[in-house]
């Protein structure tokens, strides 16, 4: 195809991936032959009556991948001019090529704007150990990673390494020295990309998602060292990521993994993104554990695991809560309507109890 035509697919790939986020799209989806899709506020409608052909989102994927294309699928991320950056799967379906592209804003979000609890701050001191930021998919997790990573950044000369799959946003600090690295690009994979940070005199590393016990092994052995390690982790809450960090590892070692959590784990903080009342944005609901003596023992004896949802609940004074806490102070705001608070809850039944106890004392 010739130059012109080319760009021309460029410009408009470009002018639709500009007009979906300024209408608060995080995401949007094309197909070959299909108008696209966008999804705002968790919700999917679509983005206009136009189509576009599989050949022309082939020659968007060969122009911004930045590498050859030559299987299936692809990941990378790639910049809309100086406006907006974007995270893009491209995969071959029935119908050729078709991109699934989630739109980073070029400036990270502080801790304020994305409405984190406050001890939030306390987690951007680059202190040895590990911090996971939990939840399902499209919660927010990258995002709350780069505003701790921002914030590290920005507070002292630290040397800042990421591995991701791909680079999601960017950052920067006047305070340090960062080395961003992209899996498939800049490392063979991620478990390799760890080994390396340990000989590159990193103080705080950054790991896009943590999928296999190889993986946390060397993240928890990074964090041994006396390495700052943030991460990633698909586990719904602060019970449910040790459950599933010690399940990662063989029966025979899995008292000597939570031996090593209870030691080497800094915090966990679980996210979900719910739908804001009278609005089509979402906000932020949090789960936090901070680790300390009690939850140590919680970490190392399986019988008191499920306690550690009571240890949140009491231990407000040192920032710790559990999603129903927060999904209760969010209600209270008036943030989120009573039923998406209830249908959320871990105990739906408790929950309602409290905010018609709230709703009682209010009036």
């Amino acid at each position: 195809m010739s130059q012109p035509s080319n760009a021309a697919h460029l410009q408009a790939f470009a002018n639709l991936l500009l007009t979906a986020s300024q209408s608060g799209c995080s995401d949007v989806h094309v197909r070959a032959n299909a108008p696209p899709w966008g999804r705002r506020g968790g919700r999917l409608a679509p983005l206009g009556d136009g189509s576009v052909s599989s050949e022309a989102i082939a020659e968007f994927v060969q122009a911004t991948a930045q590498r050859p294309v030559t299987g299936a699928s692809v990941e990378y991320s790639f910049d809309v001019g100086d406006r907006l950056r974007a995270r893009c799967h491209a995969f071959r379906d029935a119908d050729g090529w078709a991109l699934a592209i989630r739109l980073v804003p070029p400036a990270v979000p502080g801790f304020a704007d994305l409405r984190l609890p406050p001890v939030a701050k306390s987690f951007a001191e680059p202190r040895p150990g590990l911090l996971l930021i939990t939840g399902p998919m499209g919660s927010g997790k990258s995002t709350t990673a780069a505003a701790v990573l921002t914030a590290m950044a920005s507070r002292e000369p630290v040397r800042l390494i990421t591995l991701e799959d791909p680079i999601e946003h960017r950052i920067t600090g006047p305070q340090a020295c960062v080395s961003q690295r992209e899996i498939g690009r800049d490392a063979v994979n991620l478990e390799q990309g760890l080994h390396d940070v340990l000989r590159e005199d990193a103080d705080v590393l950054f790991v896009g998602e943590i999928r296999t016990s190889n993986e946390l092994e060397v993240a928890l052995h990074a964090a041994d060292m006396g390495i700052s390690v943030v991460a990633t982790f698909h586990t719904a809450g602060a019970v449910q990521t040790i459950t599933r960090l010690v399940a990662m590892h063989a029966p025979d070692a899995q008292q000597v993994a939570r031996e090593r959590l209870a030691e080497s784990l800094r915090a966990v903080i679980s996210q979900r993104l719910l739908p804001r009342k009278g609005s089509t944005s979402r906000v932020l609901a949090t789960e936090v554990l901070v680790n300390g003596h009690t939850t140590r023992d919680c970490i190392r004896d399986p019988a008191k695991l499920k306690g550690v949802t009571a240890v949140l609940e009491r231990s407000t004074d040192v920032g710790m809560h559990s999603f129903d806490q927060s999904l209760l102070q969010l209600c209270g705001s008036g943030l989120i309507e009573v039923e998406v608070a209830v249908a959320f809850a871990s105990s739906p039944g408790n929950l309602r109890r409290a905010l018609n106890l709230a709703s009682m004392s209010a009036a």
